[in-house]
């Protein structure tokens, strides 16, 4: 596998992903900073569904990385070069103390804008459930996905 080409695929489904972000009609705002007959509590809402679509998926960024890891740690030099990377790119992303990250935070900042008990304890979206389950518990049949 050649490491520059998966770079540049990454890169370039994020700058996608990025742009697609910066040009919804409910986030612009956000990102323009033009804010000119905006309606603040619906560009509020807009973000508190941003960030807890976010705390959805970013819970399994860590356990996907660790079982990655795990899954390649058993291979050939390369495998175990990656598996190497990504336990420890995983543990760079997690609260020590906590052995927590990314979730908690945006949920963190959902409660400092005030977010509603409904949608801090809404279950995860379905979508975010799959991605978990790809990432997480089929590791072992597609590590470097």
């Amino acid at each position: 596998m050649d490491i520059q080409h998966l770079i540049q695929v990454f890169e370039l489904e994020s700058k996608l992903l990025d742009a697609t972000l910066r040009q919804h009609p409910a986030l612009r705002p956000l990102f323009s900073r033009n804010f000119l007959n905006v309606d603040m509590g619906v560009l509020k809402q807009s973000y508190l569904q941003l960030l807890k679509l976010k705390a959805d998926y970013v819970q399994y960024t860590v356990p996907a990385l660790r079982a990655a890891g795990q899954a390649l740690r058993n291979g050939d030099e390369e495998d175990r070069r990656w598996s190497e990377l990504f336990l420890g790119y995983a543990a760079g992303e997690t609260d020590e103390q906590g052995d927590y990250g990314h979730h908690i935070w945006a949920r963190d900042d959902m409660k400092a804008l005030g977010a509603s008990p409904e949608l801090l304890n809404a279950p995860p979206h379905p979508h975010a459930v799959l991605y978990g389950r790809f990432f997480v518990d089929e590791a072992g049949q597609h590590p470097y996905a």
